[in-house]
């Protein structure tokens, strides 16, 4: 399980995926590798570290997350059964062995092809012009 949780203007992620964390871990230690010397940096890498206040922000954030995610997954497929009924959108494809979404935004493919010369700038303005935005 991985999740990205706010927290003021830094960020947090939460996993148990020995390989994931592997990966990531380098991106706030200035390139340093878990278990590594101080001063070998094997990739690039941020010296970004997390304030105390934003640690409170994420904790805070940490009750609240669940609630979240459960009103982003209701959010996310009520929109694929909307998308479904539009012929020339196409909502991003959920892989069956994602259990959970949580995004913020949402991601969609418009085909060319299903417009009748309508271009991808024309269906955004149009978009726009419902206030949604894009």
């Amino acid at each position: 399980m991985s999740k990205t949780l706010t927290c003021g203007e830094g960020r947090m992620i939460l996993t148990n995926y020995e390989e994931l964390y592997k990966k990531t871990f380098p991106y706030h230690h200035i390139g340093r590798l878990p278990g590594k010397g101080f001063y070998e940096h094997y990739s690039p890498g941020t010296n970004l570290w997390m304030t105390e206040w934003q640690a409170a922000i994420g904790l805070a954030q940490l009750r609240r997350f669940p609630e979240q995610i459960e009103t982003r997954e209701r959010n996310s497929n009520y929109l694929v059964e909307l998308f479904r009924k539009v012929e020339g959108v196409e909502s991003i494809y959920r892989d069956p062995m994602v259990m959970r979404w949580c995004f913020y935004y949402w991601h969609l493919k418009f085909i060319l092809e299903k417009w009748d010369g309508i271009s991808r700038d024309k269906f955004l303005e149009a978009l726009a012009a419902e206030r949604v935005p894009c």
